[in-house]
């Protein structure tokens, strides 16, 4: 599987809500483990880029199997970009896999209790501090921006191979966990369109 480790950072009103129209995707970083370093596996996007909508285009595009945590909401802002999923791409949401892996008794762990749980160090807090100010994503300095964006991908890699060696990993589990990426697939998509209802 050709694997794309992918996180959006956004304003957040409405706690980033893709469906707040106040909102806008700042910036987004992506990390392709299989390139080899001096090929850039790693890119980062910021909205004024003008290939900002490109490059995560054919990034994704030459995916199969796409790798985040609480992915549903990237996918929404993939969506809000206009970007479509290629038909047979696979999910998997590190959140989504600590809940089957726990028996479903840790449901919507963050990345930082994901970190914690397998020994990593946990996210940087620079940009954190910048939101608990009331500083808007888009005017936080770029480069902690990228810093915190780049760490965040870089960590969720690391979480997803932790995953794949966790004694509690069994192949059915393996299979259970991509398959509810594909029902992840579905909630994402009722949920971006909607339904029409007469009122």
């Amino acid at each position: 599987m050709t694997k794309l480790v992918f996180d959006f950072e956004t304003t957040t009103h409405n706690k980033g809500s893709p469906f707040d129209t106040r909102n806008f995707a700042v910036s987004y970083s992506y990390y392709r483990p299989e390139v080899k370093p001096d090929h850039g596996p790693k890119w980062h996007g910021r909205y004024d880029d003008l290939d900002f909508k490109l490059k995560p285009k054919h990034a994704i595009d030459d995916a199969t199997l796409l790798i985040g945590v609480n992915l549903k909401f990237d996918l929404h802002w993939t969506a809000n970009l206009g970007i479509q999923l290629p038909v047979g791409i696979r999910i998997w949401d590190c959140q989504l896999a600590e809940f089957v892996l726990s028996g479903q008794t840790n449901s919507f762990a963050s990345l930082n209790e994901l970190a914690e749980l397998y020994g990593f160090p946990t996210k940087l807090d620079a940009v954190a501090d910048y939101w608990e100010k009331g500083v808007s994503t888009e005017d936080i300095p770029e480069e902690v921006l990228q810093e915190y964006n780049d760490y965040d991908v870089e960590l969720t890699w690391k979480v997803y191979e932790a995953q794949q060696k966790d004694p509690r990993m069994t192949p059915e589990l393996h299979k259970l966990i991509l398959l509810c990426g594909l029902d992840l697939l579905v909630l994402q998509d009722m949920e971006y369109n909607g339904l029409k209802y007469d009122i």
